[in-house]
């Protein structure tokens, strides 16, 4: 059996802030010819010392930006790079399908 050889980038993205993102893409796509693993760790939370009725809505808000949108914002971006590469299969077009799922029909607990 053959082994391979990776290589592994690491890049630090402010992802609530749209042209950093797009610079980070823009790298990647200098870089590199393809994406195959992307890892976003990015997320900021409360003080857990505290109760969620006690902190501000500002924090929360601060927080969504971060966590929902900076997410969202970064996963759009890559993914546009990945449509563009030659040989991507049809992964991509199958996840967009589940997100419009998820949209579509969103999941309610009861309490």
């Amino acid at each position: 059996m053959k082994s391979k050889v990776f290589t592994v980038a690491l890049q630090t993205i402010e992802v609530d802030d749209a042209q950093i993102v797009d610079e980070a893409v823009f790298r990647i796509k200098e870089d590199f010819s393809g994406l195959d693993i992307l890892v976003n760790n990015a997320g900021k939370i409360s003080n857990g010392e505290i109760s969620t009725l006690d902190v501000k809505e500002s924090n929360f808000k601060e927080s969504f930006e971060t966590n929902f949108f900076g997410a969202l914002r970064l996963i759009q971006r890559i993914e546009r790079f990945i449509r563009s590469l030659p040989n991507i299969n049809n992964d991509a077009k199958r996840f967009d399908s589940l997100v419009a799922q998820e949209i579509a029909e969103p999941k309610v607990n009861a309490v």
